[in-house]
């Protein structure tokens, strides 16, 4: 399950992509199930010089 500030959360099926654009808040990533393992892969591209991420204000 995730979730981008301003969105409703959402939860993604097996083999299943999503797209974050550069500065979006992302306020939830989780196992939506209490039972089954989950497993995330992630590629990200950032420019030279660039922060891959952005910690939010508390």
């Amino acid at each position: 399950m995730s979730q981008f500030e301003g969105e409703p959360p959402r939860t993604h099926g097996r083999g299943e992509t999503w797209y974050e654009p550069p500065g979006s808040r992302h306020i939830v990533s989780r196992n939506a199930s209490d039972t089954e393992p989950a497993q995330i892969v992630v590629f990200a591209a950032v420019g030279e010089h660039r922060a891959l991420k952005t910690p939010l204000p508390r």
